[in-house]
């Protein structure tokens, strides 16, 4: 499997992201929080509508996209609410089609932010109603990395809906909250001993779901996980010596 292009300005506005000093322990989530915060949000916006560059380039590249269309309709979920991710996206059922509406509802969530325009915010909701009322498992080889490639998006684009007035109905954040913590966390919890790339995707699925659900134990937890993963995933020789540090949840058996 691979992830599909994601328009520039997504990109810019993921840069923007920035840390505090303050205590961890100390803070209350805040909302719009995962990734970007209001005031990043609102600073692309303002940069979009002065037309500063590369800004405004890239945020015509997302409309324009596939994933920026005003007529977007959900590919998925499959009809049995199982999406079954091989080895390689073989067998692939509903895997493509999840990548491109998680894809989908995060952009289609910043353009509502930046636009106003209500069919945007139809749209995002119209995606993330149809996985949190119909998704219920994920099976086969990938679906610890396919989940969690898709959860990272899915948790941007409902942070950005359910903080932005843009009319998502209480019942249906509830039942896509559940899908996240029912269906999405079991599977990526424990975090991989196949490799940092499927940890470290898991672990940006598990503190997004965190922040948008609330959830400070599970936050928590993958903050813990980051800061395993990250000394085995970065080499620096002068620093780290003739080794890196070891997986801290091992590495996969022999052959896999």
């Amino acid at each position: 499997m691979s992830r599909k292009w994601l328009p520039m300005f997504v990109l810019l506005a993921c840069g923007l992201f920035a840390t505090t000093t303050r205590p961890l322990a100390a803070q209350a989530f805040q909302h719009p929080g995962v990734l970007l915060s209001r005031a990043q949000l609102d600073l692309v916006k303002t940069e979009v509508n002065a037309k500063v560059e590369p800004f405004r380039t890239e945020f015509q590249r997302a409309k324009d996209s596939e994933y920026g269309d005003l007529h977007y309709k959900p590919k998925g979920p499959p009809a049995t609410g199982v999406i079954e991710c091989g080895s390689s996206s073989h067998p692939d059922f509903g895997c493509k089609d999840e990548d491109a509406d998680s894809a989908a509802a995060y952009v289609q969530a910043l353009l509502w932010y930046i636009t106003g325009n209500s069919a945007y915010a139809k749209n995002a909701i119209q995606i993330l109603n149809a996985y949190g009322n119909n998704l219920k498992a994920y099976t086969n080889s990938n679906a610890p990395l396919q989940s969690a490639w898709s959860a990272s998006k899915w948790a941007r684009a409902a942070e950005i809906i359910r903080y932005s007035n843009a009319g998502w109905a209480p019942a249906d954040i509830q039942k896509f909250s559940d899908m996240l913590t029912k269906v999405v966390v079991p599977i990526i919890y424990d975090g991989s001993n196949f490799n940092g790339n499927w940890e470290l995707s898991q672990i940006e699925a598990m503190i997004g779901i965190a922040v948008f659900t609330d959830n400070r134990p599970l936050f928590d937890h993958g903050v813990l996980f980051w800061k395993q993963r990250v000394p085995s995933y970065f080499y620096y020789a002068p620093i780290d010596g003739d080794q890196p540090a070891a997986p801290p949840r091992g590495v996969p058996p022999h052959g896999k």
